[in-house]
């Protein structure tokens, strides 16, 4: 909790005792619970990605497309939301942690393959699938909610009305 804290103050580097100190507990104790910072950081992103709602992606492929792409927005900005911490924390180690950017990349693969069980026969029946399937990534990715609700400070209905819109322009 307190590395998430953390995080979540910005502070995506902390160090074992800026954790102990943010916990109110000795940087021994880090190290009681923990072999190193990469196992806190590993039990982390764990945790958060537990606290994501699931979503049966199978019969989200059933509804009607424009309330699939609705669900698909209200899922990725519920996932964002909950995990937008770590996930900027991953980002800015996968650069020094081999194991770290292995976990982005399995990530990344995994919304990928969400996107094809949720928009697979439409994407196929486009002219170009491999550009569509590329260009949903990027609508639904981690980076364009950070810049619709961080950088732009859009609120969550209007970030998530333009998701919609570029999505349905894309399908």
């Amino acid at each position: 909790d307190a590395l998430l804290d953390t995080y979540a103050s910005g502070n995506l580097r902390p160090t074992a005792a800026q954790v102990a100190e943010t916990a109110g507990l000795s940087t021994r104790s880090v190290y009681h619970h923990f072999d190193d910072m990469k196992s806190l950081i590993l039990e982390v992103i764990d945790r958060s990605e537990k606290r994501v709602t699931p979503v049966d992606f199978e019969a989200l492929s059933s509804v009607r497309l424009p309330d699939r792409i609705v669900g698909f927005v209200e899922h990725r900005f519920d996932r964002w939301s909950m995990t937008g911490p770590v996930i900027r924390a991953g980002l800015l180690a996968e650069y020094d942690s081999k194991l770290v950017a292995e976990l982005i990349r399995l990530g990344q693969k995994n919304w990928i393959a969400e996107l094809r069980v949720v928009f697979g026969r439409e994407v196929e029946g486009t002219d170009d699938p491999v550009g569509v399937e590329a260009g949903l990534d990027v609508v639904f990715g981690f980076e364009m909610w950070h810049r619709l609700t961080h950088t732009r400070d859009l609120d969550h209905s209007d970030a998530s009305a333009i998701v919609v819109q570029l999505a349905s322009a894309l399908l």
